[in-house]
């Protein structure tokens, strides 16, 4: 990778980096490496429960207790938030990550 400070009439008060005839200025490089770091931060089946029941109900997400259902599957938690109930099943890869809704009722959520 070739990086180079321009002269002469590109000349500005900004270092500008030029890769491959794409010019950006170092704030610009240091936004899009933080936006990657962000884009590839760890996600977990538990806080993509948590982040879609609190928006679903509605409610802070201090305030969505989760309840981990190991005797279910490795991604499944019963989600207490506001007053309400369901049960959320999510997976987390590198790639995709998603949760399916389910209602549940009282005497299923007491086990």
């Amino acid at each position: 990778m070739h990086m180079r400070k321009l002269t002469g009439s590109h000349r500005s008060s900004r270092r500008r980096l030029v890769t491959s005839g794409f010019t950006m200025t170092a704030m610009q490089l240091c936004s899009l490496l933080f936006l990657s770091l962000l884009a590839s931060s760890c996600v977990t089946s538990a806080s993509l429960a948590r982040t879609r029941a609190s928006r679903e109900f509605k409610c802070p997400e201090k305030q969505v207790v989760l309840h981990w259902r190991s005797d279910l599957s490795e991604g499944t938690y019963d989600v207490e938030a506001c007053g309400r109930r369901a049960r959320y099943t999510c997976t987390a890869s590198k790639y995709t990550h998603m949760c399916a809704r389910e209602p549940i009722d009282d005497a299923e959520a007491k086990r």
